[in-house]
């Protein structure tokens, strides 16, 4: 997995969201709103909110959710 911390994105922008992110599968989102910083173990990032396309269940089983935070290391853009 590539650790690449402090990825930006802009609202609106389609992403794709990691597994190891804690969800079931990967799956496809859209950015809404700004950055919000925060410092984990790995060193400083980015939470996002991104909206999903379908909702989408954790590794608890939990949800179904239509959207959460998700740390920018296991966001990519979309071509």
């Amino acid at each position: 997995m590539d650790l690449q911390l402090k990825k930006q994105f802009i609202t609106g922008e389609r992403v794709r969201v990691s597994a190891d992110a804690g969800w079931r599968m990967e799956f496809v989102g859209v950015i809404k709103g700004f950055p919000e910083p925060v410092v984990t173990i790995q060193g400083e990032d980015f939470y996002y909110l991104v909206k999903f396309e379908e909702p989408q269940h954790d590794l608890s089983e939990d949800g179904p959710y239509e959207m959460a935070q998700i740390l920018s290391r296991f966001i990519t853009k979309l071509n």
